[in-house]
């Protein structure tokens, strides 16, 4: 994952999806464990319990999300077929990109909201 800059690594078998092994769960569930690496099996400390999202799916579902689920890592999929790994960082470059379209409708919300509680 070093060499290549990359936090994650998408784990498949005959290529179908068994997960991702992140830098979060080596640090996590290898190294606080107390096991090392070249002993340890991916499959025992790799992640398989992501959230899913399918290819329609808005960022602010994704944004949704990645708070609800405390993640870093959504699985983008088209219909069961596997199709890749949307980081919270692609996120937050779409929101930059697009900062007045997210921002100026997130402060609308915000007034929208304040003036349903006043009335």
């Amino acid at each position: 994952m070093n060499s290549v800059n990359l936090s994650y690594l998408v784990v498949k078998h005959k290529e179908a999806f068994q997960g991702i092994f992140s830098e979060r769960d080596y640090s996590r569930k290898v190294v606080l464990n107390g096991l090392h690496s070249s002993t340890c099996s991916i499959k025992d400390v790799m992640n398989t319990s992501l959230p899913m999202i399918a290819l329609q799916d808005t960022a602010e579902m994704c944004m949704q999300l990645f708070s609800s689920h405390k993640t870093r890592y959504l699985l983008a999929f088209d219909d069961n077929e596997f199709k890749g790994v949307i980081t919270i960082y692609d996120i937050l470059r779409e929101a930059i990109q697009n900062k007045e379209m997210v921002f100026d409708k997130l402060v609308l919300q915000a007034f929208t909201d304040e003036q349903d509680a006043i009335f």
